[in-house]
């Protein structure tokens, strides 16, 4: 796959994003030796709700995690991205602090936050201040590979979460819906890798329709809205460029009204389906009303359908796809997929303040 001008994707990959798209299935499978190795104590039953707190690239696996075990957790889940935590955290909540550099300063205001109200504490990081303060309250801290950009390391991000959750009688043992994704993945990425040729690569050729279009990611609540959170996120930074996302219903009671003003945004925008098995009845007739209706206004639409048999390896399967799609529409671009340096320069300018 050639960008406009023809450059390859291994001049245009300078700091080799393939290979850490490449990696994520042996990430998930290493995160569960990690999390065995880890000396990690548990909370038991007197968990009243479970608060994960992370930004950007270690939160999505949060949201993951929620959609993931919604429907087997006795508790409440919620997934904190800002520098205040809701009042009800306390001695009753399990919070697991989220930081794949372990500095970032909105988790660790956060972590502290919960750990002086006497939360239970459980940290996922490479090391930085969070783990540091995973020392200095003698909490679990699982420890986890540096050197990637956080984005990149969702596998070793999700992994303990929700092993923990189990551990600690939450919700039913998942190592086999474990051992499902990694198959899965493992499959997907021979069809979505760079070796696969473009007439059998659906990534490579959602990439090409994406080129100077604005896609937005449709997800259903409950199953693949952190999937379309994570296309947007992953097109934002990967790729460069502008994405949105919304979930089934409730784009039925607001942004289906707003293709109507503006014909030529609509010309330049591709709206993209994520569907499970799974999904709701009343969420698949939706999307089947909205498709026609899209067209309509003049937006091209596109839906992709998950694999697998379990719910983890299915949003998984949707999740790389994703993954592959930013990756190739970014070499379109001609532009380097790692670095995303106007977030460092906004972190830089927040420091010196």
């Amino acid at each position: 796959m050639e960008s406009k001008e023809n450059k390859g994707p291994k001049t245009i990959d300078a700091s080799s994003m393939a290979e850490h798209l490449f990696g994520l299935p042996d990430h998930v499978k290493d995160a569960v030796r990690l999390y065995a190795e880890a000396p990690c104590s548990y909370p038991g039953e007197d968990v009243r709700n479970v608060v994960i707190t992370g930004m950007g690239g270690s939160a999505i696996g949060g949201d993951l995690l929620r959609c993931v075990v919604e429907r087997d957790i006795q508790v409440p889940l919620s997934v904190v991205r800002g520098y205040r935590l809701p009042a009800f955290v306390s001695g009753g909540t399990l919070l697991m602090g989220v930081s794949y550099s372990g500095n970032t300063e909105e988790t660790l205001s956060t972590f502290r936050q919960g750990l002086d109200r006497g939360a239970k504490g459980y940290a996922i990081t490479s090391g930085g201040k969070l783990g540091g303060i995973a020392e200095e309250f003698s909490i679990s801290c699982v420890s986890i590979p540096a050197g990637m950009p956080p984005r990149c390391a969702l596998g070793y991000l999700f992994v303990p979460p929700l092993l923990a959750l189990a551990d600690t009688g939450l919700i039913p043992n998942k190592d086999m819906d474990i051992n499902e994704a990694v198959g899965v993945l493992m499959e997907l990425r021979e069809s979505y890798g760079p070796e696969s040729p473009l007439e059998e690569n659906p990534a490579k050729k959602l990439a090409i329709e994406l080129l100077d279009m604005a896609p937005v990611i449709y997800g259903s609540v409950g199953g693949t809205e952190a999937v379309a959170l994570r296309w947007k996120t992953q097109l934002n930074e990967n790729a460069k460029t502008y994405a949105a996302y919304n979930v089934i219903p409730e784009m039925n009671h607001n942004e289906i009204a707003g293709w109507e003003a503006q014909p030529e945004l609509s010309a330049r925008t591709i709206a993209v389906f994520l569907r499970d098995d799974d999904d709701h009845p009343l969420v698949n007739k939706r999307i089947e009303f909205n498709k026609p209706i899209l067209k309509e206004k003049g937006l091209t639409v596109r839906e992709f359908q998950s694999f697998g048999k379990s719910l983890l390896a299915r949003l998984f399967s949707l999740l790389y796809f994703g993954d592959y799609v930013s990756y190739y529409l970014a070499i379109l671009y001609e532009i380097d997929p790692t670095p995303v340096k106007i977030i460092e320069e906004l972190k830089w300018k927040l420091e010196q303040e």
